[in-house]
């Protein structure tokens, strides 16, 4: 593995386990989803990809505690990678509206992610507690219920990741490109 892939896996690690924790900023306002969108657009390795947020929810959860759906909660952030994955087909060309389709593409990811995790989390809560009666009309009352979870989660994702999305691209392709420079320039 490269020392630019080893640093950002590193920092998406740190950063996640710390926005958490240290650096949380409100219910259901989170940078897991933009890590996990970023994870599966900058890393070739897809296992390591979806191991990011696992590794993020695994530590952070040791140290704030979780529920009986933490498997729905860890996995809930599997999507954000698979959704890097079709984004970075798209950028990868390089065009005049790289940026604009970036910032744009993120942003309905952000969304994309907060609804898909809000559906598979809240299913969870249903199926694994006994707060909801064990039919459609309690499923139906867990979603209904659960819509004030769901505000926080897109408002900041619609903010932060197309921002993290954006920053983590272009520092990780600038470097990466930087140091294809330097290794060039020591082979000369």
């Amino acid at each position: 593995m490269k020392k630019d892939t080893t640093i950002l896996i590193s920092l998406f690690i740190i950063w996640g386990v710390l926005s958490r924790t240290v650096f949380h900023l409100g219910p259901n306002v989170e940078f897991v989803s933009a890590i996990s969108i970023s994870s599966g657009i900058l890393l070739k390795n897809k296992k390591l990809a979806f191991a990011i947020p696992v590794i993020i929810m695994f530590i952070s959860d040791m140290i704030i505690g979780n529920t009986n759906i933490f498997l729905f909660t860890w996995t809930g952030f599997a999507i954000p990678v698979v959704i890097g994955f079709f984004l970075s087909k798209f950028i990868k060309k390089d065009n005049e509206h790289k940026l604009t389709k970036l910032i744009g593409l993120s942003g309905l990811a952000g969304i994309t992610s907060s609804i898909t995790f809000f559906i598979w989390t809240n299913f969870g809560h249903w199926i694994t507690t006994n707060m909801y009666t064990k039919d459609l009309n309690g499923l139906i009352a867990c979603y209904i219920n659960a819509i004030p979870f769901l505000k926080p989660q897109l408002a900041g994702n619609l903010i932060i990741v197309p921002i993290f999305v954006l920053v983590t691209y272009f520092v990780f392709n600038f470097s990466l490109k930087a140091n294809t420079k330097l290794d060039a320039a020591k082979t000369n």
